[in-house]
């Protein structure tokens, strides 16, 4: 008889490690997951890349730290010229440390990972001190339970000023409460019923101080060169541009159970990959 296997994790035990953390905060930081010299290395992989797409960056000089000069993105994000497919990126996703650490989480070594990007966030006039924060969460208001839990390798020191990840403590235990019973199907970036990006959805001012009514606090993230963070995909997250003089690079990575893809998302997958295209954190596929 086959074994129905879970969708969802089942975080609503005690495990007695940094699982019971990221199951009572919606994330967890893991420290020095690779070393710092692969982190270094991983670093300065990521400024090689970015030269060698031919627009003008440099490392080394400050004038070239500008839009004109580096590849598309957003808020520092990095998805387009296939840079998920770089050699660099799929070694650090080869990394033991890295791999081990979502092994523990959904119990299995069997996995899949996502074909995702990386951030690069140079300081200087290029950053928008005063941007609005773009509060979301990466599942559909209409799934629930803990489906994907999202990773994000950090390659540089990152302490309060140098910009990253923002995330909202305790918000995932939330989320079924706010969509089934607060939002009210119609506002947010992406509404019930309208073809947008697939397990997006943007908060707004009003939803933040619902979350704020029920205990959830901001937390900026602060990690060294090989740490890792996870964040359940229900926990509402933003990044914010570094306010010194260091630069913020990372790496996004996601793994989940092979069993959850099917043959067709399987066949996808391998025709994006020979394709040098990419694919959204959730590498369950759907």
């Amino acid at each position: 008889m086959p074994i129905a296997l879970p969708l969802t994790l089942d975080l609503d035990q005690h495990f007695g490690d940094w699982r019971d953390d990221l199951a009572r905060d919606g994330f967890v930081i893991l420290r020095g997951v690779v070393p710092p010299e692969r982190a270094e290395a991983y670093r300065q992989r990521a400024f090689d890349w970015i030269e060698n797409v031919g627009l003008g960056f440099d490392r080394n000089d400050p004038n070239t730290w500008k839009q004109d000069c580096m590849p598309v993105m957003k808020k520092g994000g990095m998805f387009h010229h296939s840079v998920g497919q770089e050699a660099f990126l799929w070694e650090l996703r080869q990394e033991q440390g890295v791999i081990d650490a979502f092994a523990k989480l959904w119990g299995t070594d069997k996995l899949l990972v996502s074909f995702d990007g990386a951030n690069v966030s140079m300081p200087g006039p290029m950053q928008d001190l005063n941007q609005p924060a773009w509060w979301h969460v990466d599942q559909d208001p209409d799934k629930f339970g803990c489906r994907c839990v999202q990773g994000l390798v950090n390659l540089n020191v990152n302490g309060p000023e140098d910009g990253g990840l923002m995330v909202l403590r305790g918000s995932h235990k939330q989320n079924q409460t706010f969509f089934t019973e607060v939002w009210n199907g119609s506002d947010g970036f992406r509404p019930m019923g309208v073809e947008a990006q697939p397990d997006f959805f943007g908060f707004t001012d009003d939803h933040m101080k619902w979350f704020y009514s029920q205990g959830c606090e901001w937390v900026k993230t602060e990690m060294q060169p090989g740490d890792l963070v996870l964040w359940d995909s229900r926990t509402a997250h933003y990044n914010v541009p570094p306010k010194c003089h260091r630069d913020r690079v990372a790496a996004y990575t996601c793994y989940a159970p092979a069993y959850l893809c099917s043959a067709e998302q399987l066949e996808l997958k391998k025709k994006l990959f020979v394709e040098g295209k990419m694919t959204v954190s959730d590498s369950q596929g759907d």
